[in-house]
């Protein structure tokens, strides 16, 4: 999350492809979110099966942000150093680092992929604690 003239911006790491912005750090992510959300609906919409959604999220994922991933990984090491964090991020869960193929296939695993390519993504489960 960035905070650049007027808007807070939350910039994909991986993917890189995606970013959202916001006057608020929550409407930035917000903003961030509705993309991934919509981008996650184009992949199943257009694709044919569930093999050919898990090629394409795939390959959106695996195209990082090499200079968001340096901040990224600066960030968490700086937090884990006991740098103060800001107020308004301070009261936030940390979760454990996911990446897109085990999303992938907690969900392949858990649902037939009819279903997973007509779920409304506001149900969808992004990740796993």
């Amino acid at each position: 999350m960035v905070h650049e003239g007027d808007e807070w911006w939350c910039n994909g790491v991986e993917p890189g492809a995606i970013a959202g912005g916001g006057i608020s750090p929550m409407l930035g992510f917000e903003a961030f979110r509705d993309r991934f959300q919509l981008l996650l609906q184009d992949f199943a919409r257009e694709s044919s099966s569930f093999d050919e959604f898990e090629r394409n999220v795939r390959a959106f994922f695996s195209d990082s942000d090499e200079e968001e991933e340096k901040v990224w990984r600066e960030a968490i090491q700086r937090i884990k150093d006991g740098a103060p964090i800001e107020d308004f991020f301070a009261g936030l869960a940390t979760v454990p680092e996911t990446r897109a193929e085990v999303i992938v296939q907690e969900l392949k695993r858990f649902m037939p992929a009819e279903e997973f390519i007509a779920m409304p993504l506001a149900a969808m489960p992004l990740a796993a604690a």
